[in-house]
C-alpha cells in the first residue's frame, strides 16, 4: 500500500523555494519514497533520533517521519545537507515538534 505524505510549513517553503530541478529530483524522490520509505535504496534511520530518516537527494536531505498506522509521511524538513539537520549543531532530535505542527496535504 502506498503511503501519502504531508510537508511541514518549513519544507514546503524550502520545496517552493528550490531550483526547478532540484525540486524535481525531491518530489521524484518523495514518489519512491511512498512507495516503501524503508527500502535502503532510498533513506536511511538518524541515529541520533529515534524516529526520523533521511532521505538524500544530491546535496539535499529530506528528513521525515513513518507513521505506519495511517500510511502517511511527515515531510520535517529539506534543504542542503548540512541545514536539514537543524541549526547551529542541533541534533535531529530537535526537529521533532513538542506539540503537532500543521502539515500541508501533498498526494
Amino acid at each position: 500500500m502506498r503511503y501519502d505524505y504531508r510537508l511541514s510549513r518549513r519544507a514546503d517553503h524550502a520545496l517552493e523555494r528550490l531550483h526547478p530541478e532540484a525540486r524535481r529530483r525531491v518530489v521524484r524522490r518523495l514518489e519512491q519514497l511512498r512507495e516503501d520509505p524503508f527500502d535502503a535504496r532510498w533513506s536511511l534511520p538518524l541515529t541520533n533520533a529515534a524516529g526520523l530518516r533521511r532521505a538524500r537527494v544530491g546535496d539535499y536531505r529530506i528528513v521525515f517521519r513513518v507513521d505506519r498506522d495511517s500510511h502517511l509521511l511527515f515531510i520535517e524538513t529539506l534543504g542542503p545537507r548540512g541545514g536539514a539537520y537543524g541549526d547551529r549543531g542541533q541534533t535531529a532530535a530537535a526537529l521533532l515538534p513538542s506539540s503537532p505542527l500543521p502539515y500541508n496535504p501533498r498526494s
